[in-house]
């Protein structure tokens, strides 16, 4: 049984609506997480299979419900995830994407290195860049302001010659990176009432792990489901 001091019981005792919780590197984050977990189950009798959690990486994601079932000793159809997951599940289950279609490192560096030499930017033949500048396209997709601010003249002037060919590129060969994940998931929630519907009576509760992490678009999805 875990146990838990005053603020922590507040946190898992909450029944609906949005709550915030401020703590600090080992002060028990994920008991609370887990314990409010049991707790929706077992003492409010929600559907386990309505409850998603999600976390930053996969390792934690493996982490949190391999505690959870520990805890509970009963393999309760919680939905464990990162939001890349959740976000790639959505699209496959909506029949927008299949397996086979993410880009791997290697593949989006092949296809900058193509267009590169297309666009004349020319770095194909800098690793550095090209790793660089896969770094800035991300970013862009995400709307990281903050990060794109403080780009050079030079590496914007690369962006800007090479960002709408690259993700064209990919759209034609039938990619997409993580990035595109939330993109096209934001868009197939935001434009379609049945889609949108349908996840919100599926995931009625959601409880995120360090939240300080999410971004912008992560941020936003949370907002709209």
């Amino acid at each position: 049984m875990i146990q838990f001091n005053n603020e922590q019981y507040r946190a898992v005792m909450h029944r609906d609506g949005p709550m915030l919780v401020l703590a600090g590197p080992g002060t028990g984050k994920t008991a609370v997480i887990v314990g409010r977990t049991l707790h929706l189950i077992r003492d409010e009798h929600v559907d386990p299979g309505n409850i998603l959690v999600l976390t930053f990486s996969r390792a934690a994601a493996i982490q949190m419900q391999s505690r959870f079932i520990k805890t509970a000793n009963i393999p309760y159809p919680v939905t464990f995830g990162t939001f890349h997951a959740i976000f790639y599940h959505i699209l496959k289950r909506q029949g927008m994407y299949r397996t086979g279609t993410i880009l791997t490192g290697d593949k989006k560096s092949d296809i900058l290195k193509k267009v590169s030499q297309r666009t004349g930017a020319a770095f194909h033949n800098d690793p550095g860049m090209v790793s660089h500048m896969i770094e800035c396209i991300s970013f862009k997709k995400t709307d990281n302001t903050r990060f794109i601010e403080k780009m050079t003249d030079e590496e914007r002037s690369a962006l800007d010659l090479v960002y709408d060919v690259y993700v064209e590129q990919c759209r034609k060969e039938g990619f997409i990176d993580f990035d595109d994940m939330i993109n096209e998931c934001l868009k197939a929630l935001s434009k379609n009432d049945k889609i949108l519907d349908k996840w919100r009576e599926r995931y009625r509760y959601i409880l995120v792990d360090e939240f300080q992490s999410a971004n912008k678009k992560s941020s936003l999805f949370l907002r709209i489901i």
